[in-house]
């Protein structure tokens, strides 16, 4: 699901998405809250 992951950093908000090939894609935004 996305949301903020403070673990890699205060800022970091991400989602991850699997393709049907398998690939794992990730979107992320590093803009300040």
């Amino acid at each position: 699901a996305p949301g903020l992951r403070p673990h890699y950093h205060p800022d970091y908000y991400g989602a991850f998405v699997l393709d049907p090939d398998g690939h794992n894609i990730e979107a992320v935004c590093h803009a300040p809250a």
